[in-house]
């Protein structure tokens, strides 16, 4: 199958070599095992006829599959970065699945979540290990610290925050599927900045620009906020906003999903946004990281 390969060249200062990332996001993965849940099982099916009956869209495993066989052929690649839905909905066997493919991928991964892995199985899908793990009469129990559980172990440890330090430059993952930053988050990230090196910050949720604005209103009916992360006005929000569009948040690029289009310019004069479009379109992004 053919993968439709963007390629984006991405220039930092004191490299001493280039870096080749791909980016993939939006996958909608669900699987479902014959000891699941009927609710599982019908997701399941839902799923694969919106790709059987779409002609645009592939099952997103073939793609990934795809994907896999080109980053073995290429010994230049650095790593795959992955912004989040790649789970349709959070399940077991989707879980267990998702978790051998990252182990076979033949570079090294990096995951920041989207809405989607934390969607919840008590509207979705009835599932039924988790509903076995929230007591039934605590229902403000917080379904993240249990997704976390799930999650952390092949999001670098902390699906919330994680840095990967290049050297030269930082890459940062960093949840943002509720479209909220925590004061946790925002005093992490600070103190990555303040090593002064450039940031590639990985979100599912994108940040605000005039560029990227036009392509929410060419793919969805009029300017849905839902697509961007500056949906609410909450202070934390546009602290963080505003560091990391300022010049002492060091953030070179931001790298984002989320909104089924893909997406390559400024959110800040010097500073590149790179959205993918979902990988069941075969979508996949290539970064160049280059010296400057």
């Amino acid at each position: 199958m053919q993968l439709n390969i963007e390629n984006s060249i991405l220039p930092l200062p004191g490299l001493e070599r280039e870096y080749h990332f791909y980016h993939v996001s939006d996958a909608h993965f669900s699987f479902a095992e014959e000891n699941d849940t009927e609710g599982e099982k019908f997701v399941m099916r839902r799923d694969a006829e919106r790709y059987e009956n779409h002609p645009d869209n592939v099952d997103p495993l073939i793609a990934w599959d795809a994907l896999m066989e080109y980053l073995k052929n290429d010994p230049d690649a650095d790593g795959l970065l992955i912004t989040g839905d790649i789970f349709n909905f959070f399940n077991i066997s989707t879980h267990n699945k998702i978790r051998e493919m990252i182990a076979a991928c033949p570079v090294e991964t990096f995951y920041t979540p989207g809405n989607h892995e934390f969607c919840n199985p008590m509207d979705v899908a009835n599932t039924k290990e988790l509903q076995a793990m929230m007591h039934p009469t605590t229902p403000e129990t917080d379904i993240h610290n249990i997704y976390h559980r799930y999650f952390d172990e092949y999001m670098n440890g902390n699906a919330d925050f994680w840095v990967r330090d290049f050297g030269r430059f930082l890459l940062v993952g960093l949840n943002n599927e509720s479209h909220d930053i925590t004061p946790d988050q925002m005093a992490r990230f600070r103190e990555q900045a303040a090593k002064g090196l450039p940031i590639l910050l990985m979100m599912h949720v994108a940040v605000r620009s005039d560029a990227y604005i036009e392509v929410i209103k060419a793919n969805w009916v009029g300017l849905n906020m839902y697509f961007l992360f500056e949906n609410n006005d909450s202070p934390m929000n546009k602290a963080f906003s505003d560091f990391i569009r300022s010049p002492e948040g060091n953030v070179a690029a931001v790298i984002a999903g989320h909104v089924h289009a893909s997406h390559d310019g400024e959110f800040e004069p010097g500073k590149r946004q790179l959205v993918a479009a979902p990988l069941y379109e075969r979508y996949v992004r290539k970064i160049t990281v280059v010296p400057c």
